[in-house]
């Protein structure tokens, strides 16, 4: 499809989804569109598909990983386990998936990158697919903002501790209230976490602390300060076992060494600030500052014995403005948005990999810090102009179409290789939907398009930015019969100057071969089947390969780590004891099927089913929960890629007391 062709379908639709707020209150951004840049909410009645995940939910599923968070939803995939990683390793629709924080878009590069705290969080939200739109910048998965806590309009707060198998234990508490009138309002949490992984001698612990203050300057406009620090201290996890003789090592052999450590420090600080200057014309600024400290030693097995070693800074700056304008006729509803943003990444130290003698897997043996690494150095700025419009005609047909525009600037050092380039680049979107509100059901159709700058290079030649794009169909359903949302979709996403991991001279490396392209169905449901009883599933079909250049012509394989089905079940009921008690349980079931390793050999890891369950009991202001993962303690692999393979995490049992007053 040529860039005219896009241009014009996106101005004929006359349309665009809505990036800037429609309307502010202390809890919430109303948003009319995809989703709302910052602290905004997805809205349901949207072509595409979206998905918000409450505190409420994280909470009564245990998580406390963005991984371990999104476990129940169409569409992911956590090919590496979960466990104690001070990183998240998601796969959204067969690809990656782009991490922002109340709509910026921290550093992600190998092991260095922005980790959040999810107690801090207020909310997930998930807009699936190729998307640039929003945040510039993004993966071909999607986009997961993270929203994080902030002042509330009625005073509250919580403390609590929990415990669990493998040596977990922590403490945590969360405040919001007055601060000396009510035209200022502050929050204030904390956490603290230690605990042990599946993995023999690895351990982490972790602490949080995140202040937050509201300005509520006159009644048309609000400032809202937020910032956070974060600290772990640990070994790290590099359980990457050996294929193809994996089976020889049981879970929980560490194969690193016993020189392993982490430590991480991160900051982050920012500003959210609305005005309306009318009931028609909104404006809205933000601002977010994101600094990562990391030192890093890792041994494993990559072909032989290897080292990396990671003692580096990233500090990125995120500033966005937008302009919104509303107009309503006798039978037309129309927002338009218009805005820009500029991301500065700056990153200084070394990052590199060594060879050192072999041992046997799961001996505990002493190995040398490399006495030097190459250095790694990213100066990486991007500036994007954006113009989306939405009209919704006659209460029923929404017409969504958006263009951006972006440059992007990066002079890096990185493995001994620099790399430097200046590129702009032109990403639409556009979107229908049709509300046949009488019934409930609601067709759509949308467009979209992204792209990934890939920072550094793969020790021979510098990285292009990825391109992606996405074709999506499907319906929604909101059933008058019952209180629920129902959604099915059809993706269709390529991805270009895709990433191919290989072995080159002993190093995993990644290089940028070919395409890759993922086609799948999705089914998602979240009811409350009774006022004391939810049900969630999710179903996700995926047809998926990656393509290469050949002699002869493209070469086609499975891609790796992508299974073929998932399917996930989770059901509550909560139980009224007495006029101040009650009694809430709830199980799960997650299905896996056997996974590709993407290799010609056509090798495939095992399907899974696990097993979740929880129970809470509550007395007035007082909670006690019980969350158990893998009940059965099954031991099976997440996924093999041809060059490695990963255990899933074994049973993970905890512990949860909490008091809000």
């Amino acid at each position: 499809m040529k860039n005219s062709f896009r241009l014009g379908l996106a101005l004929s639709l006359s349309a665009v989804a809505a990036l800037g707020a429609d309307s502010v209150a202390l809890e919430e951004v109303s948003v009319v569109g995809s989703v709302a840049k910052g602290s905004g909410k997805i809205d349901f009645m949207q072509p595409g598909t979206t998905t918000a995940i409450t505190q409420d939910k994280i909470s009564e599923q245990g998580a406390s990983q963005l991984d371990n968070a999104v476990k129940y939803e169409a569409g992911f995939i956590n090919p590496y386990g979960t466990d104690l990683d001070t990183t998240d390793w998601l796969k959204l629709r067969g690809f990656n998936a782009t991490v922002t924080l109340d709509g910026s878009t921290p550093y992600k590069g190998g092991y260095l990158g922005a980790q959040h705290d999810i107690y801090g969080l207020e909310s997930i939200e998930v807009v699936k697919g190729a998307n640039s739109l929003l945040y510039g910048a993004s993966s071909a998965g999607g986009v997961i903002n993270l929203v994080s806590k902030r002042p509330t309009a009625k005073p509250f707060a919580e403390v609590g501790f929990k415990i669990g198998n493998k040596n977990q234990r922590g403490i945590f508490f969360d405040a919001s209230d007055e601060l000396f009138t009510d035209r200022v309002k502050f929050r204030l949490v904390g956490n603290y976490e230690k605990k042990h992984g599946d993995v023999d001698f690895t351990h982490n612990e972790h602490y949080y602390i995140a202040p937050s203050l509201l300005f509520l300057l006159g009644d048309e406009t609000t400032l809202t300060l937020l910032s956070s620090y974060t600290k772990d201290n640990g070994t790290g996890v590099t359980a990457f076992y050996p294929y193809p003789n994996v089976t020889k090592v049981s879970r929980g052999v560490n194969p690193s060494s016993s020189s392993d450590f982490l430590k991480r420090e991160q900051y982050t600080a920012g500003y959210e600030l609305t005005h309306n200057f009318t009931d028609n014309l909104k404006f809205a600024s933000s601002y977010k500052f994101n600094k990562e400290d990391k030192e890093q030693l890792a041994t494993l097995y990559v072909g032989s014995f290897g080292v990396t070693l990671v003692d580096a800074d990233v500090k990125s700056h995120t500033f966005d403005n937008r302009l919104s304008y509303e107009f309503q006729g006798e039978n037309i509803k129309n927002l338009a948005t218009f805005g820009f943003d500029y991301r500065k990444i700056k990153a200084d130290g070394i990052y590199g990999f060594s060879s050192t003698t072999p041992w046997t897997i799961g001996d505990r043996v002493s190995v040398a810090r490399p006495s030097s690494a190459p250095r790694y150095d990213v100066d990486q700025s991007q500036l994007g102009f954006y113009f989306s419009n939405q009209a919704t005609l006659f209460d029923n047909l929404i017409l969504n179409a958006a263009v951006r525009r972006d440059k992007l600037k990066e002079d890096s050092d990185t493995l001994g290789t620099k790399n430097n380039y200046e590129i702009s680049k032109t990403t639409y979107q556009a979107g229908v939907m049709y509300n046949f509100d009488a019934i409930g059901l609601m067709p759509f159709f949308n467009y979209s398009q992204s792209f990934t700058p890939v920072v550094g290079s793969n020790s021979a030649v510098g990285y292009k930015p990825i391109e992606g794009r996405q074709y999506e169909t499907g319906v929604k359903y909101l059933p008058e019969f019952i209180d629920g949302e129902f959604s099915l979709a059809y993706f269709d996403i390529e991805e270009k100057n895709a990433l191919v991991g290989g072995m080159v001279g002993g190093l995993y490396i990644q290089s940028q071969a070919g395409k890759k392209r993922t086609k799948g169905l999705e089914i998602s449901s979240n009811v409350n089947l009774t006022d004391d009883i939810n049900w969630i599933a999710a179903y996700t079909h995926y047809f998926s390969a990656k393509t290469h250049d050949g002699v002869n012509g493209d070469i086609v394989t499975q891609t790796a780590l992508i299974p073929k089905n998932t399917l996930s079940s989770f059901i509550t009921y909560k139980f009224s004891l007495t006029a101040d008690q009650s009694l809430k349980v709830g199980a799960g079931v997650r299905y896996v099927s056997s996974i590709p390793d993407g290799s010609a050999s056509g090798y495939k890891s095992h399907s899974y089913t696990l097993l979740d369950a929880m129970a809470e009991y509550e007395y007035k202001k007082l909670s006690v929960g019980l969350n158990v993962n893998n009940l059965t303690d099954k031991e099976y692999f997440s996924g093999c890629d041809g060059y490695y393979c990963y255990y899933g995490e074994g049973i993970r049992a905890t512990l949860t007391a909490k008091y809000k007053f």
